[in-house]
């Protein structure tokens, strides 16, 4: 049985709020934070643009919150650049992502789990354990 994609997704948000509380406390913590970002952070966010925001397109509620987090997603991945550049940009990179967990945890998520099927839950889940080389087939819809 495959694991809840929701889990996963919420399992990253943990451990993400557990770098932006590393950050916030010791600016030193940059680079494994910058490290986080870069790997496990790109993978969350490819989670969702490849995969749970395309299958809820047709959920007419969520169209504006869908467009609210992908521009987050670009505000973010800049933020991380200008942070790997040396720039002092740790709280607004900090403040940026704890807004985008608000809405994804509070929102999103909840309205999600109601509009998705269980296949179109499992087909999520599948294709995440697939990019980070778990197998099963891959299905990249965009």
């Amino acid at each position: 049985m495959k694991r809840d994609p929701f889990e996963k997704l919420d399992r990253c948000h943990r451990r993400l709020e557990e770098a932006l509380d590393a950050l916030a406390r010791d600016p030193s913590a940059r680079e494994d934070v910058l490290d986080f970002l870069g790997h496990q952070m790109k993978r969350h966010d490819e989670d969702e643009e490849r995969s749970l925001f395309p299958r809820l397109a047709g959920v007419t509620a969520l169209a504006e919150v869908i467009a609210k987090l992908e521009a987050q997603h670009v505000e973010q991945r800049a933020l991380t650049e200008r942070l790997a550049q040396g720039e002092d940009v740790g709280a607004r990179l900090i403040d940026a992502y704890r807004a985008h967990i608000d809405i994804e945890d509070r929102v999103l998520f909840p309205a999600a789990r109601e509009a998705l099927s269980s296949e179109d839950v499992a087909a999520i889940a599948e294709e995440m354990e697939a990019r980070r080389g778990g197998g099963g087939r891959r299905n990249d819809r965009r």
